[in-house]
């Protein structure tokens, strides 16, 4: 129940930022249930794709916030709506969520890294130099990459959301550090059910012949069977 006096006054200037209390900063030390996780990432080099959307970025910043003896963050970047991957590398740190970060720890961006590649490309679109960087260095993953629009084209969906997986579980498979791999999908992966259980479903397909369906039909199939 909100009483009168904890209705916040329409006239004042409060920003996003603000509304994001810190309370790590503010009070000092980490809460004690933390200190597993702390241990957990000291210098630890963690790889995170899909950093620009909603999930990536609150990882990014949590991570930073909260396990200071991280050692670093590479995140992958693709080029969008024509603007340069390191134009949108910049831009995605006028995010509020980032404004705590900025005030008590001015220097967080010298830990985090950017590749620039493209989850829907083969080889997840990484250049040679930038692949043996990863696979040299990276000991945890989180793989957040996806499309989430209900109406994305067959082909680029399957690209993304299956193919891409495959070649992110490709990669790791050569990182011989890698602790932890952490995949987030979509909430909707079995909406052709009416009621969804917490278990594995059988697919009706395997990834790989899907991958092979929609690399071997062209647009105007492929849009022809995507009801079905």
């Amino acid at each position: 129940m909100i009483r009168d006096h904890e209705i916040p006054d329409p006239d004042s200037q409060v920003s996003a930022s603000d509304m994001v209390e810190d309370i790590t900063f503010t009070h000092g030390n980490l809460p004690e249930e933390d200190s597993d996780i702390k241990d957990f990432y000291r210098e630890s080099t963690v790889f995170i794709t899909g950093a620009t959307g909603f999930l990536g970025k609150l990882c990014m910043e949590k991570l930073i916030r909260t396990c200071p003896d991280i050692n670093k963050i590479w995140i992958l970047i693709r080029p969008k709506k024509g603007k340069e991957v390191s134009k949108r590398f910049d831009e995605l740190f006028d995010e509020p969520s980032f404004d705590p970060l900025k005030r008590n720890c001015p220097d967080f961006r010298s830990k985090i890294h950017m590749v620039m590649g493209d989850v829907g490309s083969p080889g997840l679109g990484l250049s040679e130099e930038d692949k043996e960087k990863l696979i040299a260095e990276v000991d945890c993953i989180f793989h957040f990459a996806a499309t989430v629009r209900f109406d994305e084209k067959l082909k680029l969906s399957t690209h993304i959301n299956v193919r891409g997986v495959r070649e992110i579980l490709r990669l790791a498979r050569h990182m011989k550090k890698l602790r932890a791999f952490v995949h987030v999908s979509t909430a909707y992966s079995n909406c052709t059910h009416k009621v969804i259980d917490e278990k594995f479903y059988n697919p009706p397909m395997t990834g790989e012949k899907l991958i092979n369906l929609v690399e071997c039909l062209d647009e105007d199939m492929l849009t022809a069977i995507t009801p079905t």
